[in-house]
């Protein structure tokens, strides 16, 4: 069954620091930055858990010069993961999973900041990204 994004009863429980690094002996010019971006879901059916993880990488010269990856981690209500789940997977809708997709993205930016706070990687921000070109379908997630 289907339900409405708007009604999807959830909270944000964790936020988690997967990776952090400077490689300061890849960066060689700021001219020729690139930025990599990885977004990627996970679910725990046990504790009705579903997890965002955004994971960036800038590049200079295709050597990584600074790397990181969080995760946001929301819990559902009881009656929202009835709503969405089956026997083997949760059905998210599309709104919803670009909603956590949001939230994660800006957690990530405000930790590369504070991260990089103080150096000269400060200046390179976490770009806004577009969700709704990314996330163009629902996500279904299989319970392992």
């Amino acid at each position: 069954m289907k339900k409405d994004d708007n009604k999807i009863e959830f909270r944000l429980i964790r936020i988690t620091n997967e990776q952090f690094a400077i490689f300061e002996e890849n960066f060689v010019s700021a001219e020729k930055i690139k930025i990599k971006t990885n977004l990627r879901y996970g679910v725990d059916e046990t504790d009705k858990l579903i997890s965002c993880f955004l994971d960036v990488v800038y590049e200079c010269d295709s050597k990584p010069f600074l790397k990181i990856e969080a995760g946001c981690h929301f819990i559902l209500s009881d009656k929202s993961w009835a709503e969405l789940s089956s026997d083997d997977a949760i059905n998210l809708p599309k709104d919803f999973v670009r909603h956590l997709a949001v939230l994660t993205v800006g957690t990530v930016r405000g930790i590369l900041h504070t991260k990089t706070e103080g150096t000269d990687f400060n200046k390179y921000l976490l770009p806004t990204i577009n969700l709704t070109n990314i996330i163009k379908d629902d996500a279904i997630l299989k319970f392992e």
